[in-house]
């Protein structure tokens, strides 16, 4: 399915396809092994110092921006009036109808926040759209399991609205709550931190495989930077945990 540049303006979240499949170019040669750190003389520093854990500066661009991605109180309250004007009777239609709006107000931020990026606002517009396109539906549910760590035994939908697997099951959703809280329960294993969690935000946003790519290799290489970044960030903040790069991208292709 086609989606035109308007079709993702900020004033207009509709449009386009999702799958909740996931599939994420990786490099050949995995990037879970240690990028071995240059030493610019021997003794130049102490052990200590060296071994002082460090977020990249790319990682620190990313988080930056991540405010753009949350709901404002006006926000929320645009959400709520919206979701009680298209209350249904029936309590299955009702919880449907509130996704729905929750996903539109979704997808207004996520545009702003897709914007903002460094990396992003390096690749055409053509590009920005399918990759868009091709992962907005996975970004809300990694956003959604990521808020829901704290809640083992609910999906978080939004900070008002919560679901639970009984729930699911009855209104016929438990293969996509149950996906979720699969997910849920490996990044609460991981304790995945938000700079671990903006930064594989980024990672599944730039799929170099999505449809319609015209730059596929820019797209990957901007991927490729963000992965380094993620790798080096673990390294030295879990060096306790020398898998954990390594499991978090295989959450990603689970």
């Amino acid at each position: 399915m086609g989606m035109k540049l308007e079709a993702i303006r900020e004033d207009r979240t509709r449009g386009g396809r999702s799958t909740y499949q996931c599939s994420y170019t990786l490099p050949a040669t995995p990037l879970w092994v240690m990028i071995a750190s240059s030493k610019e003389s021997a003794g130049a520093n102490s052990p200590d110092e060296q071994n002082q854990p460090v977020v990249p500066a790319l990682i620190h661009d990313i988080l930056s921006v991540e405010h753009l991605w949350h709901y404002t109180d006006r926000d929320s309250s645009r959400s709520s009036n919206n979701q009680a004007s298209c209350k249904m009777p029936d309590g299955d239609q009702d919880f449907l109808s509130n996704l729905c709006n929750i996903a539109d107000n979704r997808l207004y931020k996520i545009v702003k926040w897709c914007k903002s990026l460094p990396l992003f606002r390096e690749i055409g517009m053509d590009d920005q759209i399918a990759l868009l396109i091709n992962s907005w539906c996975e970004l809300l549910l990694l956003s959604c399991c990521y808020r829901s760590m704290s809640t083992p035994n609910e999906i978080r939908i939004s900070h008002e609205k919560s679901v639970t697997l009984a729930q699911a099951q009855a209104m016929g959703l438990s293969p996509v709550i149950e996906r979720m809280f699969n997910l849920t329960e490996h990044l609460r294993r991981l304790q995945v931190d938000q700079y671990e969690y903006v930064s594989l935000k980024v990672i599944i946003l730039l799929t170099s495989d999505a449809h319609g790519l015209k730059e596929p290799d820019k797209v990957r290489a901007c991927q490729k930077e963000v992965l380094e970044a993620l790798q080096n960030y673990t390294a030295s903040h879990y060096p306790h945990q020398p898998s954990k790069f390594g499991e978090l991208l295989l959450r990603l292709r689970a």
